[in-house]
């Protein structure tokens, strides 16, 4: 979406490293492609690697910046993870290139790389250098997910406008086949996951995806508009059954084999525990986080087990502040969509969202309408946001089982459920479960001084 502009730092900092120096401070500057080399061995990977091991002068003095959009966010720090990188030595920022870049709206680093990358005396990339350099480091939370479909159920890609699965989204996506029939995906997650109505407009937007930020923008409002109206997908409330959440003492249910992106054996890759349960704040359910609660989707459920208030087109695992391209749906939500004891509900309402406190947020959306609205929202303010239902703040897991196929309500015979995981949209058939849970935490920049552009209107924004 970036026009390929980014491609304009390779011509700078590749064969000898750029040097700045800032009160007291100096830094080299080494630029990769990511594209060069195999996954596990390329070249700008293998250096932030062999640099961890002999790093001098503290736990900060590694710093790696993203140039991409958040899909791109995401894959950097699994590929950081795969090659071994000592993620404790290092601090992950974002040059934003993509479509929302709700990673570098969340960390500071704006929504839109700056107007001039370099100059003409490398002025412009010494001064972000010098950024770089004086930016706060936070930690911040990765998940897991885990999706499990039935025997004759599989998963579906976009690749140039067809529906397909080929051996390369295998391994990129974490693919592999059940014993009892059927895939599974395991796949971690920066920014957000969802299903439902959304899901199946961007997989419209994703058949005609441009190079063009505002052509993404148009075509995904246009796409979203042809769904509503014409071919509506299965509600969450048509396929699944319920959910399950807390409980960090459940098995993992994920494959008997790590994925390629998990940090056994790596060095500052422990899963992060819940650590002093005094510190959790509230879960929609009626028990403590401590233990697993279930919440049954069926707003028809009778009185006494915790159950969504209304029906659900769309649910939203949400980590950060950001929601395509600048949507705040967590602080914007005024109302918990689970039926039970208000006491519980209230201290939901109270709850407040930190992408580095081990905890995922939960929403329930009850029509293709209220999700598209805070979406809108991302872009101009229009009434009628604030759309989503608090279901959950809770270190999870969280475990959603679907209905078998026999019983749920799907709008093909394939069984068709929309997905996407940090912007990335894919077709699962007939899911059964799936499990969401923290993975680890790394480390990021932060930012709060917004560039300097000499004669720039846009250089404040």
């Amino acid at each position: 979406s970036g026009g390929n502009r980014a491609a304009e730092y390779l011509e700078h900092g590749t064969s000898e490293p750029l040097e700045v120096s800032e009160i007291g401070l100096s830094a080299c500057l080494r630029i990769y492609n990511i594209r060069d080399g195999d996954s596990g061995l390329k070249p700008g990977f293998l250096l932030v690697r062999d640099l961890c091991k002999h790093a001098e002068g503290g736990e900060d003095s590694i710093r790696v910046l993203v140039a991409g959009g958040d899909g791109t966010v995401m894959w950097a720090l699994s590929e950081l993870i795969k090659s071994e990188v000592d993620m404790t030595k290092i601090a992950v920022g974002h040059i934003p290139f993509g479509t929302a870049n709700d990673f570098a709206r969340t960390t500071g680093w704006g929504h839109a790389p700056p107007v001039n990358l370099v100059g003409a005396n490398k002025e412009y990339l010494y001064a972000d250098m010098r950024r770089w350099i004086n930016a706060d480091i936070n930690n911040f939370d990765m998940w897991q997910v885990d999706i499990e479909t039935a025997p004759d159920g599989g998963f579906f890609f976009i690749q140039q406008g067809k529906k397909v699965l080929t051996e390369s989204h295998k391994a990129q996506h974490g693919l592999v086949e059940s014993e009892g029939g059927g895939m599974r995906m395991t796949k971690p997650m920066v920014n957000y996951f969802s299903f439902g109505f959304s899901e199946r407009a961007g997989i419209g937007f994703e058949k005609k995806r441009t190079n063009s930020k505002l052509g993404n923008i148009l075509r995904y409002g246009l796409e979203g508009a042809k769904k509503m109206l014409f071919r509506p997908p299965p509600k969450v409330s048509d396929v699944l059954q319920d959910l399950t959440i807390g409980g960090g003492d459940l098995p993992w249910p994920g494959p008997s084999e790590p994925p390629t992106t998990t940090p056994h054996s790596i060095p500052g890759g422990a899963f992060l525990t819940d650590g002093d349960e005094g510190d959790k704040q509230p879960v929609a359910t009626t028990s403590s986080s401590s233990s697993a609660s279930t919440i049954h989707v069926d707003p028809n459920t009778p009185h006494g087990e915790p159950h969504f208030n209304t029906v659900s087109a769309n649910l939203l695992f949400i980590n950060i502040p950001s929601y395509c391209g600048g949507a705040d749906p967590w602080s914007w939500s005024a109302q918990s969509g689970v039926f039970e004891n208000n006491e519980m509900n209230g201290d939901l309402m109270k709850c407040k969202q930190d992408f580095g406190d081990g905890k995922l947020e939960l929403l329930s959306y009850g029509s293709g309408l209220s999700v598209s609205l805070d979406a809108i929202n991302s872009k101009a303010r229009v009434p009628g946001r604030g759309g989503g239902k608090r279901i959950a703040s809770d270190h999870g897991p969280f475990v959603a089982q679907f209905k078998k196929p026999e019983f749920a309500k799907y709008k093909t015979k394939a069984g068709r459920v929309y997905f996407q995981i940090d912007g990335e949209f894919f077709i699962a058939t007939k899911p059964q479960k799936v499990t969401v849970r923290h993975w680890r935490t790394v480390r990021v920049l932060s930012n709060d001084d917004p560039p300097v552009r000499v004669g720039c209107r846009m250089c404040a924004h």
